[in-house]
Parts: structure tokens; C-alpha cells; sequence
């Protein structure tokens, strides 16, 4: 059976409301600030993942932007010689 409690003093040694309300509002604060805190350190693991992931297109991004101005300097060249070599037959 569960046991009643009873709101006293504390001079017969039970247990008060107030005592208890007190205790109780003591361990929610103290939850909240633990939860605060390894919420903050979940967060900073998140964001430091994400700073990655970030990181990692930028780079794909700007390779991929270098690749393809390189590609288009070798096409460029490509269509000259063309027109050269268009040029050369045409002159035989």
C-alpha cells in the first residue's frame, strides 16, 4: 500500500508540503539546467557535423566550377584548331 503524506511541522520529524515542494522544485531545476546543458553539447556535435558536410560541398563546389572552366579553355582551344585546320584543307 502506498503511504499517505502528511503535511506536519518539522518538530515531530515528518515530512512537510513545503519541504517537499521545495525539494521537489529544487530537482526540476536541477533536470532543467542538465538537460540545458547536454542539449548545449548535442547541439555544438550537430552543428560541428554539419560545419563538414558544409565544408565538403563548398570544396566539391569550387573544384567542380575549376573543372569546368578548364574544360571549357581546352573546348575553346579545340574549336580554334578546328577553324585552323578548316582553314588549311580549304587553302590545299
Amino acid at each position: 500500500m502506498a503511504k499517505q503524506l502528511r503535511t506536519s511541522t518539522k518538530s515531530d520529524g515528518l515530512l512537510t508540503q513545503g519541504y517537499l515542494d521545495a525539494r521537489l522544485t529544487l530537482l526540476e531545476t536541477s533536470v532543467k539546467e542538465d538537460l540545458r546543458e547536454e542539449m548545449r553539447g548535442q547541439t555544438a556535435k550537430v552543428l560541428q557535423a554539419v560545419d563538414k558536410i558544409v565544408s565538403g560541398f563548398d570544396r566539391k563546389e569550387k573544384e567542380g566550377a575549376a573543372h569546368t572552366l578548364l574544360h571549357k579553355r581546352h573546348t575553346d582551344r579545340i574549336d580554334e584548331h578546328e577553324k585552323r585546320i578548316n582553314k588549311l584543307e580549304q587553302v590545299r
